[in-house]
């Protein structure tokens, strides 16, 4: 009888074959070996696996990558059947046998293959899909005899690395070479991107804000640890950071890995099985022991792994356990396959009599577990987890974060556990079943902030031996880790990342041969990265926000991010709502304040790159609100401060004194006047030039008809000498909510001659304040003029008015700009700007 056999070759790839029932497999493979696509190695052992349904349910394409990623030459010599889920299981066909023999021809199915075929050879292992256990576990014995008969025999199979450190050269036209780099090579597999070793697994490491915050939660008693921040700004590097000095189980969690990284077979293991114990629910939480005995034997498969690698290598470094890992996650996907076939009670029994040494935990990308298997599981913590509309609370899911978490504290296997994503959601985290007790209450660890020019620099230059000179005027902005990460990648090999877009990769390597020095190779590289990363990243979040009908915000934190005051930047409040659709949604914005009682925090932008590309896809809405030619003086105003690439970091000093020489050669009388006060000294002039002068200089020569803009020792952000003993003095405050009296006052007392390089009652740079001193009283300040900038304005409880005062023979004049009064001295650009912020 002949008929045709549906061969599936992988996901959405099958090859139709005319076949009969009386052919033997070994005649099959032949067929299918000479039909096999081009490119296919036609010498390479072909494994034939027949699928036996036991339901109507189709396979997905997960599970048939499993089993293609599962079977090798073990399988096929001894005719292993293997035991897959309840709806399906696979048996490896043998070669002798017919197809009548495997009950072929049967009624065609819908979307399901009749025999999957596997490119096959010795490197794989067993399998990810392993045999039915048959082992009784009664007692402690038992399980040591388990773990030694049936567990180490597997761990025995694992994988070893080499290191190869060595120096890479470029592919361009004018070559340069990197510093020694680490290449980790196993059995054909190597961790490497492009035409380096991955960059992540290096011993390259700086010092950051978040790395302290870490060091802090690792001494402290607290227990869950929070890593929450953008895309790409460091979470991962700092996990790997913990997993390269510590004993720890690191896991990648990300949803949709791509072809070049590697990814943990286990876990996508057990969110298909989790998915499959849940759907079967007539009910929520119909049977949360399943789902904690899964997350227990995923937790227990890395910990045993852990027991066995210090027994066998008493001298394993942190750094080795974690290559383990990386290198072996077919083999831990099989022990998982294995242990996850017990019942709860039987494999936390198993669990609790071995013993196991403690470690960090590290999941990376854990906000894509948290909703994972669905609504099905949902926390009755709160007993309000059904809205009126019959749906589940979005609060109130639970996911497999929430079972792993359970399984680690019910095992005792972790010192500290720490998890790492973009979603404040992750903060709602619970133990998966002390539903009477308190929540987790995690530890936020979100001290993130973009990595300057300078330690920018010193990343790169510490991977690529190239002109620092060169590089310093490359690299001028602030910086997430990724983003740089990808730039040494272009450099060693043009559009390495460029994977997406086809047309760009092509035009860029046309035009390889015309970069003749290293100045253009590295300006290129640079320019092709961050224009990626706005074509990938930015579009994308533009269309969310005018979706969600964010737009206004946006533009309200773009405008705040691109402001500096005083050194630091200016904090944008945000609302809990708006929160979680900015750190969610776009994922771009850094923290910069603690958050409130009130769940209001601060934030900002701040790499002007994204700035820039945000500025540029919402340019008509930016026109709409009559705020382009407020951005264009901005932006002049950074190319003055000598910064090439964005507007970010604008000091709003330097705005306040751009608009003060706006005034030069104006009377000072007439000004003050507009705010209502009497000036009796006609003769003197707004100053009509900028001067930039050391401290020790100023205080010597006091020069007179000149703005400058001190260190910030001197206390005033602005000064003028209008005559050798009269003195203008500015202090700028710039907020996006009402000013404190505390701050006020700190300010007022920042511009009173008297105290300069004084605050809070100690002196801001000692030698400096003595010259002062002897200079203030060889030659006293007689009038003192005062501007006290602050927007949007001071507390409405702060008893303040204008006006002439006499103090200690001085007369002072004290002048409060706010946003209700700033159109005195400012532009209409410039209100419209702080106004727009302060709304």
């Amino acid at each position: 009888m002949n008929f045709t056999l549906n061969c599936k070759l992988g996901p959405k790839q099958t090859l139709p074959v005319e076949v009969s029932a009386l052919m033997r497999v070994s005649e099959l493979k032949e067929l299918i070996r000479a039909k096999l696509p081009v490119g296919s190695s036609r010498s390479r052992k072909i494994v034939l696996v027949r699928l036996h349904m036991n339901g109507s349910e189709e396979i997905s394409d997960y599970d048939l990558s499993g089993i293609i990623g599962a079977v090798n030459a073990f399988a096929e010599e001894h005719a292993v059947r293997l035991s897959v889920k309840d709806s399906f299981s696979a048996e490896v066909m043998r070669p002798g046998k017919t197809l009548a023999e495997y009950k072929f021809p049967e009624s065609p199915k819908s979307n399901v293959c009749d025999v999957l075929v596997v490119e096959s050879s010795r490197q794989f292992l067993e399998g990810i899909f392993s045999k039915t256990v048959e082992f009784e576990v009664k007692s402690g014995q038992d399980v040591i005899r388990f773990y030694k008969e049936e567990i180490a025999p597997l761990f025995d199979k694992s994988k070893t690395f080499e290191e190869i450190t060595q120096v890479f050269e470029s592919d361009r036209l004018e070559k340069f070479t990197s510093k020694p780099l680490s290449l980790f090579q196993s059995e054909g597999d190597e961790l490497k991107k492009g035409a380096l070793p991955d960059l992540k697994y290096q011993s390259r490491n700086l010092q950051t804000d978040i790395q302290m915050e870490i060091e802090r939660f690792i001494e402290s008693n607290e227990f869950v640890g929070l890593l929450i921040g953008p895309t790409g700004c460091g979470k991962t590097h700092q996990l790997l950071h913990i997993g390269k000095t510590n004993f720890t189980i690191f896991i990648d969690a990300q949803a949709y890995p791509a072809a070049n990284e590697t990814y943990d077979h286990s876990l996508n293991q057990l969110k298909s099985m989790c998915e499959n114990v849940t759907k079967k629910w007539q009910s929520r939480n119909a049977d949360l022991n399943a789902i904690r005995a899964l997350a227990y034997a995923f937790i227990l498969t890395r910990t045993l792994y852990l027991k066995y690698l210090r027994e066998k290598y008493p001298s394993l470094t942190p750094m080795q356990f974690l290559l383990y890992q990386i290198f072996n996650g077919k083999m831990l996907a099989t022990v998982f396959q294995l242990l996850a076939q017990f019942s709860f009670d039987v494999i936390t029994f198993i669990g609790g009599n071995i013993p196991c040494l403690k470690c960090f935990i590290c999941i990376d990308e854990a906000h894509v577990l948290l909703d994972r298997p669905g609504s099905t599981i949902i926390s009755e913590m709160d007993g309000n987890h059904i809205q009126q509309n019959g749906d589940v609370n979005e609060k109130s899911k639970r996911g497999i974060l929430s079972a792993l978490l359970w399984a680690i504290k019910q095992g005792d296997y972790a010192k500290k556990v720490l998890f790492s994503g973009t979603s404040q959601r992750l903060r709602n985290i619970d133990n998966f079943g002390y539903f009477e007790t308190k929540p987790v209450s995690p530890t936020l660890l979100n001290n993130f902030c973009a990595w300057t020019p300078e330690m920018a620099q010193t990343y790169v230059s510490s991977l690529v031996d190239v002109d620092s000179n060169v590089l310093s005027e490359i690299l001028v902005d602030n910086y997430r880790p990724r983003i740089l990460e990808n730039f040494v990648y272009d450099l060693f090999k043009v559009a390495v990342n460029d994977t997406d877009s086809p047309t760009i990769k092509d035009a860029r390597l046309a035009r390889k041969e015309d970069l003749r020095t290293i100045r253009l190779i590295l300006e290129e590289s640079y320019k092709a990265v961050i224009h990626r990363f706005t074509r990938v990243s930015i579009e994308p979040i533009a269309d969310q926000i005018r979706s969600n009908s964010y737009t206004l915000v946006l533009l309200r934190l773009l405008i705040s991010s691109m402001i500096s005051c005083n050194g630091e930047v200016v904090p944008f409040h945000l609302e809990p709502s708006d929160i979680s659709f900015f750190t969610d949604a776009v994922g771009s914005i850094y923290l910069v304040s603690d958050i409130q009682s009130n769940g209001i925090a601060s934030y900002s932008f701040y790499e002007g790159y994204v700035i820039d590309a945000l500025l540029e896809s919402f340019k008509h809405e930016l026109e709409k609100e009559s705020l382009h030619s407020a951005l264009n003086l901005l932006r002049n105003i950074i190319a003055s401060e000598g910064r090439k690439s964005t507007a970010k970091g604008t000091p709003f000093e330097a705005v306040v004194l751009a608009e003060l020489l706006k005034h030069k050669d104006r009377l000072v009388s007439d000004v003050i006047g507009r705010f209502g006060v009497k000036f009796d000294h006609p003769d003197l002039r707004i100053p009509a030039r900028e001067l930039k002068m050391a401290d020790e200089r100023i205080i010597a020569e006091r020069p007179q008809h000149s703005f400058i803009r001190p260190t910030n020792q001197f206390r005033p952000d602005i000064i003028a000498f209008l005559s050798p003993n009269t003195l203008l003095s500015c202090g700028i405050k710039l907020y996006t909510s009402n000013i404190k009296e505390a701050v006020h006052k700190e300010n007022l007392k920042s511009t009173d001659p008297r105290l300069f390089f004084e605050k809070k009652d100690r002196a801001t740079n000692q030698e400096k304040r003595r010259l002062w001193v002897d200079s203030f009283s060889s030659s006293p300040i007689s009038l003192s003029v005062r501007f006290l900038f602050e927007f949007p304005g001071i507390n409405p409880a702060i008893d303040f008015n204008n006006g002439r005062y006499v103090e200690d023979g001085m007369e002072s004049v004290v002048i409060l700009i706010t946003a209700e009064n700033m159109d005195v001295l400012f532009s209409d650009d410039v209100c419209r700007v702080v106004r727009f912020c302060n709304v």
